[in-house]
């Protein structure tokens, strides 16, 4: 039995009362948890899903999702949660790649899901619900797939970061480690769940330890006001383009922190004026580092440590991080890489990927750090031309395709700039068709249909050349320079 399970299985036993789960005015107590939990194991069984088949999830914030999750880890089944904002064809690609026996729909879901999988077996997750198996005797294997989380590598290519059962409860653990989490925790989630970060750094570590997850359906500002006035959360995560919201808010100037403990922050470099305005209204901001694959809990700036303003922490729990140049030896700046228990075990059915991502037992993020003699980390940059805009990566080279063939473009590439609000923007820069003049509206209306919205460029620079070196690789850097002005 994973550790999640058998934390879950004793609260309901001590504390089957006490509030596990609110949402939208119920509240779950643990031994109510537990049933439904039990409930969507036997559903999932009746429906022939035995250990190692995969079951894919298409839905919002909703307790269903975190019963779902737990259901499978009862049965043995990998729960593959994918992202609600992605395309029909981003969806049809992850479904066809990990082959689930079972595709799940949440509220609201249904008809994406059977235009994203129209010869898979599907059901409503509303009705996903069965008569508890007898679990008694099942073993725990903790080298078997728990989760597959779909992230997109430097190449554009969706690959699937697997975390076993070990890893996942690795993963928990380190989320408590990183908050001293108790059952005193109260944690305001409104992160979308389909991410780790909304998933595992602070939901299921507080569920673990007997706190309750105060769930919301989405990031709503005055919903997150109220829930700061009256439901007493000690703890939440907020990610930039939220904190700028909330800081631009006319209640904020009145914001009561109450029993707030502190916020969780990252997904990208957090600029220096929304982590000041944090301290200085008592929401001490601390930060998480970290991608899908380390789940993402690796390197932690405490609550406690909020005043260093600019640093994302220390590694914490049972990570270790080290920062190595070029050659792979260790120095003050160059590529962060991490190691531990929390690791993800590698891409689904993706050998090259999976050895392209680690040098020996480290974990190779790709990020440029500088690190201290204390062990205090700072993200500088990106060592591939990925950006992050509003918490959500974006990989040009997955976009560069899909708008190439679009009206007027003779050649283009993608890049990522500065903005004030979503932190990073996708512009395209874009060499004319003879005679013609591509907007930004028609470049935008091409890639619609097949990519997500955020991915789509904001912005279109006419060029009559993009810079290439030797080999003929357009150089990214001197458009950047150049446009950043």
């Amino acid at each position: 039995m994973s550790e999640l399970i058998a934390a879950i299985e004793a609260q309901a036993q001590t504390r089957p009362t006490e509030p596990a789960i609110v949402f939208e005015g119920e509240t779950i107590g643990f031994g109510d948890l537990r049933e439904r939990v039990r409930r969507r194991a036997g559903a999932l069984t009746e429906a022939g899903v035995e250990s190692g088949d995969r079951v894919a999830v298409l839905a919002g914030n909703e307790p269903g999702f975190i019963e779902l999750l737990l259901g499978c880890l009862h049965v043995g089944a990998v729960f593959v949660p994918l992202n609600t904002r992605l395309t029909v064809p981003e969806l049809q690609f992850q479904i066809e790649h990990c082959d689930p026996r079972l595709a799940v729909a949440g509220e609201g879901f249904d008809a994406t899901l059977a235009d994203a999988a129209p010869a898979r077996r599907r059901v409503a997750l509303g009705d996903l619900v069965g008569e508890p198996p007898n679990l008694a005797g099942a073993e725990f294997d903790g080298v078997a797939p728990a989760m597959i989380v779909y992230t997109s590598g430097t190449t554009g290519r969706p690959k699937g970061a697997t975390h076993t059962r070990s890893s996942l409860d690795a993963v928990i653990r380190q989320g408590v480690a990183a908050h001293d989490f108790t059952s005193a925790d109260r944690g305001l989630e409104f992160l979308p769940l389909f991410h780790v970060g909304g998933l595992n750094i602070q939901t299921l570590p507080i569920l673990s330890v007997g706190g309750t997850v105060l769930l919301h359906r989405g990031f709503d500002p005055d919903a997150v006001f109220d829930a700061f006035e009256n439901d007493g959360p000690t703890v939440s995560i907020i990610v930039p383009t939220p904190m700028q919201v909330l800081i631009g808010h006319p209640r904020w100037t009145e914001l009561d922190a109450g029993a707030l403990r502190g916020v969780m922050t990252g997904s990208s470099i957090v600029p220096a004026d929304l982590l000041d305005a944090f301290n200085t209204a008592g929401l001490r901001a601390g930060q998480v580092y970290g991608s899908t694959e380390t789940g993402p809990t690796s390197v932690v700036l405490r609550f406690e440590d909020a005043d260093r303003v600019g640093s994302c922490g220390r590694a914490i729990g049972t990570a270790e991080m080290r920062v190595v140049d070029e050659h792979g030896l260790p120095a003050s700046v160059g590529e962060v890489q991490i190691r531990g228990p929390h690791l993800f075990a590698g891409y689904w059915n993706d050998a090259e990927a999976t050895a392209a991502a680690f040098d020996g037992e480290w974990y190779r993020t790709g990020d440029v750090g500088e690190v201290d003699p204390d062990g205090w980390l700072t993200i500088l940059d990106r060592l591939g031309d990925m950006l992050i805009t509003g918490g959500e990566n974006v990989y040009p080279a997955e976009v560069e395709p899909v708008l190439a063939s679009a009206p007027g473009v003779a050649e283009l590439t993608v890049i990522g700039l500065p903005d004030e609000r979503w932190g990073q923007t996708p512009v395209a820069v874009v060499v004319a068709a003879d005679g013609q003049e591509p907007t930004i509206e028609s470049m935008r209306e091409h890639g619609g249909a097949r990519l997500a919205r955020y991915k789509l460029p904001t912005r279109l620079e006419l060029v009559e050349a993009l810079p290439r070196t030797a080999l003929g690789k357009v150089r990214k850097n001197e458009l950047v320079a150049r446009f950043s002005r």
